[in-house]
């Protein structure tokens, strides 16, 4: 479940290695949809909700289920 208007547009960090972070310097296009991808390519469902009602849960949940054979 993920809130409707939320988007979290961010950096790609590469790695990092004691005091330094390589840092890419494109910025992806939004976080949410990286998540929501993976997703949905083997099945999987998304629900989207009104904004605010996932404010406890920094507006987005996971509810999983493993399916039986």
């Amino acid at each position: 479940m993920v809130e409707d208007s939320f988007i979290s547009p961010g950096i790609a960090v590469v790695g990092s290695s004691g005091t330094t972070t390589e840092v890419v310097t494109e910025v992806v296009h939004d976080l949410v949809d990286d998540l929501i991808e993976p997703v949905i390519l083997p099945g999987g469902q998304i629900a989207l909700v009104l904004d605010g009602d996932l404010e406890s849960h920094v507006r987005a949940a996971l509810i999983s289920r493993v399916r039986r054979p």
